[in-house]
């Protein structure tokens, strides 16, 4: 755990460091692209590709849950095509879910809900609509749950948060000219989002 406080990632790989020192991470002798630990701080999320030479890197990619207490860790979701399916890292979302943004095509994201226990995946989608001469560009969000939004703007960056006990998906938000605009977060309670702000 408290190795966990030096760890740091660059250029798809995972480093632990203190002081003057610095060591890649690996895993079955494979190097770690992303690590999170849960809110609960009991288990820790990382990913890696499980048939990585040195010819051939990230033509696959497995997330696997490490249990910090049992001390097993076990693979809960493959694919052979990363590159499509994941394409930023993956967020805790609640101690039994993670997220990640997947490409879906031009002018949309697809977001993937993972739940830890089952392996159940829901996509939701992120549609950007441009402006038109009588409405501003804005994002249609369909969500894990088949619930609609439509928010002004289009999304920067998508992360998580724990604040007071709850769990928040956070949208960053910007104008269509780039220009920061006021974020959106949607409160997770495992079967719904609801849009706070």
């Amino acid at each position: 755990m408290e190795d966990y406080q030096h760890i740091s990632e660059k250029s798809g790989a995972v480093f632990v460091s203190e002081k003057d020192f610095q060591k890649q991470v690996y895993f079955d002798d494979k190097q770690l692209q992303s690590l999170e630990m849960s809110p609960s701080q009991k288990q820790v999320a990382f990913s890696y590709d499980p048939n990585e030479t040195e010819e051939l890197k990230e033509s696959e990619l497995s997330i696997m849950i490490f249990d910090l207490d049992s001390k097993k860790v076990k693979e809960i979701f493959y694919t052979a095509f990363p590159s499509w399916d994941i394409a930023g890292n993956p967020d805790w979302l609640g101690n039994n879910h993670l997220v990640f943004v997947r490409h879906c095509g031009t002018s949309c994201q697809g977001l993937t809900l993972l739940n830890i226990q089952t392996g159940e995946l829901q996509n939701a989608t992120l549609s950007y609509m441009s402006s038109f001469s009588d409405r501003p560009a804005y994002t249609h969000f369909e969500d894990w749950f088949s619930n609609h939004f439509e928010i002004d703007g289009f999304v920067k960056q998508i992360s998580t948060e724990f604040v007071g006990g709850k769990y928040y998906l956070v949208f960053d938000m910007q104008t269509e000219t780039g220009e920061e605009i006021n974020p959106k977060r949607f409160l997770f309670l495992e079967n719904n989002l609801t849009l706070e702000s």
